[in-house]
C-alpha cells in the first residue's frame, strides 16, 4: 500500500567573505500521511566542490511521542 508524504526544504545561499565558500542556513518539514511530523532547522557550509559541513536540529512528533536529533554531515570528494 502506497503512503502519501510530504517534505519540504527551503534554504539560501549567502558567499563567504573573499569567496572561500557558501553557507545555507535551512528549514524543513516532513509530514506523513499516519500523522508523523518533522521540523528541521540547520546549516551547511561549503568549502569549494569537494567540501561540506552541514549542522541540523530536528523535532518529530509521531504516535510514539516527540523525540529530538541533532545532526552533524561532513562530506568530501575524493
Amino acid at each position: 500500500a502506497a503512503a502519501a508524504r510530504l517534505e519540504t526544504e527551503l534554504g539560501y545561499g549567502f558567499v563567504l567573505r573573499r569567496g572561500t565558500g557558501v553557507v545555507t542556513p535551512h528549514a524543513g518539514f516532513d509530514y506523513e500521511a499516519d500523522g508523523a511530523r518533522r521540523y528541521r532547522l540547520g546549516t551547511r557550509f561549503a568549502f569549494g566542490p569537494n567540501f561540506t559541513v552541514g549542522l541540523e536540529a530536528e523535532h518529530e512528533e509521531d504516535a510514539a511521542g516527540p523525540g529530538h536529533a541533532a545532526r552533524i554531515d561532513l562530506r568530501l570528494k575524493w
